[in-house]
């Protein structure tokens, strides 16, 4: 989804959600490298995600397979240049939204809701109004996802979207701080993040009351959402596994079944855009690859671990992107105790807390109401 640019975080801007935590994650769920456990079950669970790309009728040159961080796009044939198509799906099989269809131009969503329908069944008319109205991105995605969940829980509809939603996280297994209880967001002893994570936590109770409650909400004749748990895991969904793109100054959200797959690297061998003909969403090489080599994109180009904690519940050991904060007395002060021997000053630095990274400017704890206008950056 990415394209640079400032929207809010979780999203991928010229980055994807992933479906795994990165090796040695710190997060209620740390992942490690994939145990042999692991890798047998991923090379029985083949077939399903090999369905998931048939019925999501996706053109690959990448199949899943066990990697370092234990699931991901493995490339599987050379791919001799960039730019080359790993991953293709239609965009009938896609979840795609204007992120301010009100304010700005529609024209893309518009049509895209258009051919959702043709392939899929005609959406009630109160949530296509929802979906095109001025509500956040991210509710409305998660709007349309609860509704899908629905759909597909009958039997024969809906195909894809029940084999996609069947392979998605569980809401306890789900480690974005957005799902941290008071208890666990304790144990991050930083005080930012859990003060992020308790605004998090009251702003999605007040989206789940205003909008997707079955009594309470506006989509209540829906009955979208009977409890704040299914809906925290639909907005945790939309925050962590969509993808950011502008097309022709349209600013889109996707969520695109099996392209949501690849892992995240700051060295990232691949991107993801829209097709030249606007007709699939497509994950394209950076540089030439080989078979075997693991396809990876960026959830964010320049994500320290504070926001990557924050959105997608993994962090990333040595991440060129975390900073510490100095100030000139702090300076002043270091300069005029340089005398002081090597021990003391050793033993003194890991006995004081690093300041926390700024987290990102469009932050949960920088706005005043609960459902405010994203900045801009998705990743």
């Amino acid at each position: 989804m990415l394209h640079q640019r400032l929207a809010w975080p979780g999203r991928p801007w010229q980055q994807a959600r992933p479906f795994w935590p990165c090796a040695h994650a710190f997060a209620r769920h740390p992942a490690k490298s994939a145990s042999p456990k692991l890798a047998e079950h991923l090379s029985q669970s083949a077939d399903v995600y090999g369905q998931l790309a048939q019925a999501a009728g996706a053109t690959v040159a990448a199949a899943v397979g066990t990697t370092q961080l234990g699931r991901g796009l493995i490339v599987s044939r050379d791919i001799p240049s960039s730019r080359e198509p790993l991953v293709s799906v239609p965009v009938q099989n896609a979840l795609i939204i204007a992120d301010d269809p009100v304010g700005s131009i529609s024209i893309y969503s518009d049509r895209a809701h258009r051919t959702w329908q043709e392939a899929n069944g005609e959406l009630p008319e109160l949530l296509l109004e929802f979906l095109q109205g001025d509500a956040r991105w991210d509710i409305r995605m998660a709007a349309w996802l609860l509704y899908v969940k629905q759909l597909a829980a009958q039997q024969d509809s809906l195909p894809l979207w029940r084999a996609y939603l069947a392979l998605l996280p569980q809401e306890q297994d789900i480690c974005c701080l957005l799902n941290y209880n008071r208890w666990e967001a304790a144990q991050l002893q930083l005080p930012e993040l859990v003060a992020e994570a308790a605004v998090q936590a009251d702003w999605a109770a007040y989206l789940h009351g205003k909008y997707l409650h079955c009594k309470s909400g506006s989509l209540g004749p829906l009955a979208l959402s009977s409890s704040l748990a299914e809906s925290l895991w639909a907005i945790s969904m939309v925050r962590s596994r969509t993808f950011s793109e502008d097309l022709a100054g349209e600013c889109l959200t996707l969520m695109v079944p099996y392209a949501d797959l690849a892992n995240h690297s700051f060295d990232n061998n691949s991107t993801f855009c829209m097709s030249r003909d606007s007709k699939s969403f497509q994950l394209q090489s950076l540089r030439p690859l080989s078979a075997g080599d693991e396809v990876t994109i960026t959830y964010g180009a320049t994500k320290p671990n504070a926001e990557c904690l924050r959105d997608y519940g993994f962090v990333v050991p040595g991440n060129p992107f975390d900073r510490v904060q100095f100030t000139s007395s702090s300076a002043a002060s270091s300069s005029s105790s340089s005398s002081s021997s090597s021990s003391s000053s050793s033993s003194s630095s890991l006995d004081e807390q690093d300041p926390l990274p700024g987290l990102n400017p469009v932050s949960l704890l920088q706005v005043g109401e609960p459902c405010c206008a994203k900045g801009s950056v998705t990743g």
